[in-house]
């Protein structure tokens, strides 16, 4: 017998649920409760704690674990990929390439691919063996389409993926589709069944309830919002039942909209609203934000200072130091393959600043000795070059020793480094994390023991790791949910709050339309994608429904951000919402109080009663003086703070080394006498440039970079020809790399002077510069920007005596020529300029703002710290 109720779309179901058991009196260990997620399952649990007896209380996935049975070992999930890739083999190649839509030998042997693209095979195969339909009726429903050999294929795929499998003793988890069997001990122990229905049911999910229904009562639970589905009229059909209408008028939640220019952005917004709805009295336990992109989970964990946010989920493997330094090794193995034994320096860095590696004798040697590579611009390393002690040989070794391995072997190399953290860890909760992950291994290892193929080492732990980021580990935290909408089913809170919702994100999207078009879907009656965005949409609504404030944002103004959802711009009409557009503004920081959230922005260094004493200690460069006129708040954070981004490996030479090796190069050639025409000068600055530059790693391992370099080498031969020309003027090189200082205004200013010429008694002051230089043509305080050369011809002249002749640069990027950096005849107008600009820097009453024109702000390595990221 079947019993049908459908629950108010705009009520919590799960206390209806809970009253229904107690007033049917089926508080009885004979009564079994399905319901759809464990969310709902704990919260049933609870209701029902207090009472004498309970039902016995499962999700959907253990009730079929324990309803049916194989009379064959079903295949692990890890292995199916193995037997499927087998089965592909046995496809002819014509077959092959129209299935896969690959024509590259690689495909087949980059097993990580082929088990990405398995993975829709089987979710294809479960949903159309989960909706019983026969090979036959695919076949009859595809004919004369373009799915018709396709089709094919695929059942051809399959049967010899279940012949492989019975070869082995195993079966597919999807034989309970096909030949129904149930454990008898575990039906025959229940005298009732109560289901609660919010999605969709399959075919065999109602085949299932009506043979329970033959010698148990089932009592089934609707809860969706709107008219009923297709899929509701085809149950009424099948069970004989009728799905009872909505009688509950819905409540209208207060609905508030706005767009962000980031996830960062969105994060802060959602923040904030969260701490004014506090404000208003509601509890942040009634709160949850709901992501319909659960990959924003991360911000929700790595930005949560305030231990806002409590995951429903806890956080999975990925978020483990053993799975994050596992990760980088991998990076690293995969390096070491493709280079030949070489591995990145930054993939090294990462590796030596893992936690729990930075407590074994030895790593933190290892991370001094990778600075000291980096200051020499090195960019990748052997392991014997950073593996001099036993410690570090010891973790590293295993995995760089060889390219190749087993799965197993891979296993047993991440169990040998999950013992490693177990023995470096303090804390308790890693210690747990160190355990379940042994555990894990151990399992993977015991599974993988039938496969003998022989894997990249990158590629065996990237499996591996696979089983690694399903473990969960409970993460303590705060007071407001944040769950992904499948989680929220059948759940209701006061306030929800839905970030994200732009359209590339909500509907999400699906593969299983990949093999069968929305006609032949029709035919025979399996969902649409039609369907399945109206059901993603339904819950959606029913969430915002049942609370009583809404909150919805979406990305509009980040680069590649799409357009908001479709979902949203029907609320924004029909609500007749207006869209708020937020921007942060400045380094946010969030503080509590009775009233709710307090925001704080700095956007300007406050003024340093010290700041004079401090730069004449320091001295000023010209560098300094062009990053106080660009911006006030980058000078102080650079320079009086001492905050600068810390050496990186680059995989291109600085532009300054370019003149630093000319420096170099020209001074060892002057030094010798000078050459006699543009063809000698030129073939010994070519070899000489080359020599330079090649001692970077940059040079010898990016093609790019060396092209341009001996590009440059090239064209440096009509820099040769200048200097003749100028030689035969008169000019002649009288030094190299002059170090100018001098004090002006009470402050010590300094400099180095690329070059002197002299002719006759006149002077020239020369900077070489790899950019694009221009002419001098008029001196505007208000304009300048590089004050530079004007400021050397100043201490030239404090050191020599008298002023240069001629202030120059020397453009070896493209002309190859000189060109008038400065008016000397302007010099008592900059000297003016100049006075004020220093007076200006060093008043202990001014304050340090950010610059007004944000366009400079781009590159900045000090924008996240002034809030213009």
């Amino acid at each position: 017998m079947i019993h049908t109720f459908r629950t108010p779309s705009g009520k919590p179901v799960i206390p209806v649920i809970s009253e229904y058991l107690k007033d049917a009196g089926l508080l009885s260990g004979e009564v079994c409760c399905v319901l759809p997620t464990g969310r709902n399952k704990r919260s049933l649990a609870l209701r029902l704690s207090k009472s004498e007896k309970s039902p016995v209380i499962l999700s959907i996935p253990e009730f079929n674990s324990y309803l049916f049975r194989t009379e064959k070992p079903v295949v692990p999930q890890e292995l199916r990929h193995f037997y499927m890739k087998q089965a592909a083999e046995r496809l002819s190649t014509d077959e092959k390439l129209a299935l896969f839509k690959r024509t590259d030998p690689d495909f087949m042997e980059n097993f990580i691919t082929f088990a990405e693209t398995g993975s829709a095979f089987f979710r294809f195969f479960r949903e159309i063996k989960g909706e019983l339909i026969t090979a036959e009726e695919l076949a009859k429903h595809s004919l004369y389409t373009d799915y018709e050999r396709q089709t094919h294929i695929l059942y051809t795929l399959w049967t010899a993926y279940t012949e492989i499998l019975d070869e082995n003793g195993l079966c597919d988890s999807s034989e309970m589709f096909d030949n129904p069997q149930f454990n008898q001990f575990f039906a025959e122990r229940f005298t009732d069944y109560v289901f609660l229905v919010t999605g969709f049911l399959t075919r065999h999910e109602m085949r299932t309830l009506k043979m329970l229904a033959e010698t148990c009562s089932v009592h089934l639970f609707f809860h969706f919002l709107g008219e009923k589905t297709v899929n509701h009229k085809e149950i009424e059909e099948t069970l004989n039942i009728t799905v009872p209408d909505d009688d509950q008028a819905l409540q209208s939640a207060g609905i508030e909209a706005a767009e962000t220019g980031s996830r960062l952005e969105e994060y802060e917004l959602i923040v904030e609203k969260i701490y004014e709805t506090a404000a208003k009295g509601i509890d942040f336990k009634r709160m949850a934000v709901i992501l319909p992109d659960e990959k924003m989970k991360a911000y929700f964990i790595e930005h949560d200072i305030y231990n806002l946010f409590n995951i429903t989920a806890g956080t999975d493997g990925t978020y483990s130091e053993i799975y994050h330094t596992a990760d980088i090794i991998r990076q690293a193995a995969e390096e070491n393959m493709l280079s030949g034994g070489l591995i990145g320096i930054e993939t090294m860095e990462k590796i030596a600043a893992q936690p729990f590696l930075k407590k074994i004798t030895g790593f933190s040697s290892l991370a001094e000795r990778l600075k000291d590579l980096i200051t020499m611009k090195r960019l990748a390393v052997s392991l014997e070059e950073t593996a001099g002690f036993s410690s570090v040989r010891k973790v590293l070794a295993p995995f760089f020793n060889e390219t190749h391995t087993t799965l197993p072997d891979a296993a047993k190399k991440l169990m040998d480094l999950a013992e490693i953290f177990l023995e470096n860890s303090d804390d308790e909760r890693e210690k747990q994390h160190g355990t379940l992950v042994i555990k894990e291994l151990k399992r993977l290892r015991t599974v993988y023991a039938p496969v003998t193929d022989v894997f990249p080492v990158h590629t065996a732990l990237k499996q591996l790791m696979g089983g690694l980021a399903r473990i969960g580990f409970h993460r303590p935290g705060g007071e407001v949910t944040v769950m992904g909408l499948l989680e929220t089913r059948n759940m209701h809170f006061d306030a929800v709050f839905i970030p994200n919702m732009n359209a590339d994100v909500f509907p999400p999207s699906s593969d299983k339309d990949l093999f069968l078009n929305t006609e032949i879907r029709r035919n025979l009656r399996l969902p649409t994608f039609q369907d399945r965005e109206h059901l993603i949409k339904n819950y959606m609504s029913q969430i915002i429904a049942k609370s009583k404030f809404a909150f919805i944002s979406c990305i509009s103004r980040d680069k590649g951000a799409s357009y908001r959802s479709p979902f949203l711009e029907e609320l924004i009409i029909k609500r007749r919402l207006i869209v708020r557009l937020y921007s942060s503004s400045g380094f946010r920081i969030f503080t509590t109080s009775e009233k709710g959230l307090k925001l704080h922005e700095v956007s300007s260094f406050r003024p340093d009663a010290g700041i004079g004493s401090k730069l004449k200690r320091r001295g000023i460069s010209a560098t300094m003086l062009n990053d106080y006129i660009a911006c006030p708040y980058r000078f102080y954070a650079k320079y009086i703070i001492g905050l600068k981004p810390a050496d990186r490996p680059e995989d291109s030479i600085p532009p300054y080394e370019y003149g630093k090796a000319m420096h170099s190069v020209l001074e060892n050639i002057y030094s010798a006498g000078l050459p006699e025409n543009a063809e000698e000068l030129h073939s010994r600055i070519y070899s000489g440039f080359l020599e330079a530059m090649g001692r970077f790693d940059a040079y010898r391992t990016n093609p790019l970079e060396r092209e341009q370099v001996q590009d440059l080498a090239e064209r440096l031969y009509y820099f040769a020809v200048n200097e003749i020309s100028r030689f035969e003027e008169g000019w002649r090189p009288k030094t190299e790399e002059d170090d100018l200082e001098a004090e002006i205004n009470g402050m010590r200013l300094k400099g180095r002077l690329d070059r002197t010429d002299e002719n006759s008694g006149r002077t020239a002051i020369i900077d070489y510069k790899l950019k694009t230089v221009k002419d001098f043509r008029d001196f505007k305080p208000e304009k300048i920007k590089d004050v530079q050369m004007p400021l050397y011809a100043l201490l030239f002249m404090h050191k020599h005596g008298h002023l240069p002749d001629e202030i120059l640069w020397y453009d070896i990027k493209k002309e190859f020529r000189t060109v008038k950096a400065f008016d000397v005849s302007c010099m008592d107008e900059f000297r003016e300029f100049l006075g004020g600009l220093l007076n200006r820097i060093a008043d202990p009453e001014q304050s340090y703002p950010r610059t007004d024109k944000q366009a400079d702000c781009k590159y900045c390595d000090y924008s996240d710290l002034c809030g213009r990221s």
